[in-house]
């Protein structure tokens, strides 16, 4: 209750008194958290199933910006790393026949804005799948943030 504003009490009490069950709690970006709140007791005893026990606690972080300091916290964890120069080419060639996958390449080289993208799986997908419908590759990653969410 500790987190939630006076105004919205009322809305957590069936939460504290169910312990939490069926709560999936999304705790985006952990790694930008000042370090004293990542070390807080609300936050440390959310995660550790001290408070709300039966809740499902997901962090995500960037494991460089965090190190192993915070693997101690959680009974599972994964490092999504991403596409490799060779294997992104290996999923374009997969899925695009040759010629295709020669053609994409080009659109790509004149799109600087977007080629950084190109490790983040999902980002690659999409933009697989939009030159696959025949439509125009997003010229900016503002642009492909709307695609993804329209």
């Amino acid at each position: 209750k500790d987190l939630i504003p006076k105004k919205y009490q009322q809305c957590i009490e069936p939460l504290v008194d169910c312990l939490g069950m069926g709560v999936l709690f999304i705790l985006e970006g952990y790694d930008e958290l000042p370090e004293a709140q990542r070390g807080s007791g609300l936050l440390h005893n959310l995660i550790k199933g001290k408070e709300l026990p039966k809740a499902s606690v997901m962090v995500t972080s960037r494991p460089w910006a965090t190190g192993r300091s915070i693997y101690w916290l959680f009974q599972q964890h994964f490092n999504i790393l991403g596409f490799t120069e060779s294997s992104r080419m290996e999923y374009i060639t997969s899925v695009l026949s040759t010629d295709e996958a020669s053609a994409f390449n080009r659109e790509l080289i004149k799109l600087s804005s977007i080629r950084g993208c190109l490790n983040i799986p999902l980002y690659l997908v999409t933009l697989v799948e939009i030159y696959k419908e025949g439509s125009k590759l997003p010229e900016t990653v503002t642009q492909l943030y709307n695609l993804l969410i329209n």
